[in-house]
């Protein structure tokens, strides 16, 4: 049948509505024979299957598509302005995106199934090493101090048993040049936990202005000792001592004046007062550039303060009056003892060299 009002054909047999322009349909209208009286031509018309009938689609449809499209791009584009003023603070969108992707990456770790080159390695065995803290840099020696590298703090310094006044840089310990004289024996004596420990070096101003402490297991090393400093010298000690009294001996024949014997006790420069001013040595001036003394290192003995040892002794004289020059070998046994915060020679005695070379010690008496 067809709608009175559009003229749509109508294929539901059951429909009120016209599909096309919606209208009801007139229910009198007899639709294939509906009527109850009796067919009188033919047939009567086949009617459609119900499955035909549900095919059926609205034509107008895609309007309400269309509208849904329209509100749902509407709220999103206000949603991205929302966004833009109180998120992304001026910042265009593709910025903001990829500022919150960079944001939230992991720099640390990367896992990855590809076997990592030897650059990667050796990049992330670097990343995984701990910093280590920057060497501590040591103090410079100048013409006006003289630098005692790997000293203790609240140490007292002596040089030839007298204390100085010192500073520090570090684990350095710095001494002023005019407080030493051109030969010295620079002493550090320090706290510990359990008592006292020393340590002994010999200043030459020929070598420079830096001394290191503990720089062998002999000289220079740290010791247990005494409040005072006194420990048990060590035979490189030993040997620079019989270099520095000899030294000061010959110097003090040269000047005719006892001040140069700082390493001698008193009771050992009085007693060598007679060779220094005998008329043999006074005519003489000894090479304080070209001399020796050397310690014995088999001879040395340490007992209870003291130190007994041989020496061996070498010189050139140059007579003042001729002009002569004579070399001068000899040996001497000498015996130290430990004065005013320093080892100094308290005896010696000439020895021959049968002894000398026997090993046996002079007298001393």
């Amino acid at each position: 049948m067809e709608c009175k009002w559009c003229g749509k054909s109508i294929t539901n047999p059951n429909a009120r509505f016209c599909p096309g322009c919606g209208k009801p349909l007139d229910s009198a209208t007899p639709v294939y024979g509906t009527s109850s009286s009796p067919k009188k031509n033919g047939p009567a018309p086949k009617m459609r299957r119900t499955a035909d009938w549900d095919s059926y689609s609205n034509p107008n449809g895609w309007l309400k598509w269309l509208v849904l499209g329209i509100v749902v791009l509407v709220v999103a584009i206000g949603g991205l302005i929302l966004l833009n003023m109180t998120t992304l603070k001026g910042d265009g969108l593709w910025e903001a995106l990829t500022r919150q992707e960079s944001s939230t990456q992991l720099p640390d770790t990367v896992y990855s199934n590809e076997t990592p080159t030897q650059g990667q390695k050796d990049l992330a065995v670097s990343a995984q090493e701990t910093p280590q803290p920057a060497a501590a840099t040591e103090a410079e020696s100048t013409g006006e101090q003289v630098v005692l590298h790997n000293g203790r703090s609240d140490a007292m310094v002596t040089v030839d048993g007298r204390q100085v006044q010192v500073s520090y840089s570090g684990q350095d310990i710095l001494i002023p040049r005019n407080s030493l004289p051109d030969v010295a024996q620079v002493r550090v004596v320090a706290p510990t936990e359990s008592g006292w420990e020393t340590a002994a070096v010999w200043y030459n101003y020929r070598y420079g202005n830096e001394l290191t402490l503990g720089d062998g297991a002999d000289y220079g090393a740290y010791q247990a000792c005494e409040q005072d400093g006194l420990a048990q010298p060590s035979a490189k000690v030993v040997d620079v001592l019989t270099w520095a009294y000899y030294r000061g001996f010959l110097q003090a024949i040269n000047d005719q004046s006892l001040d140069p014997m700082v390493y001698s006790t008193q009771s050992n420069t009085n007693d060598q007062t007679r060779y220094v001013f005998s008329d043999a040595n006074r005519q003489n001036t000894y090479d304080l550039g070209d001399f020796s003394a050397v310690s014995e290192p088999q001879s040395i003995q340490y007992d209870s303060g003291r130190v007994v040892y041989n020496a061996s002794f070498r010189t050139i004289c140059t007579d003042r009056s001729t002009g002569d020059r004579q070399e001068i070998y000899n040996h001497r046994t000498i015996e130290l003892c430990w004065e005013d915060g320093v080892w100094k020679v308290n005896r010696i005695a000439f020895l021959s060299d049968e002894d000398f070379a026997a090993g046996r010690y002079a007298d001393l008496r």
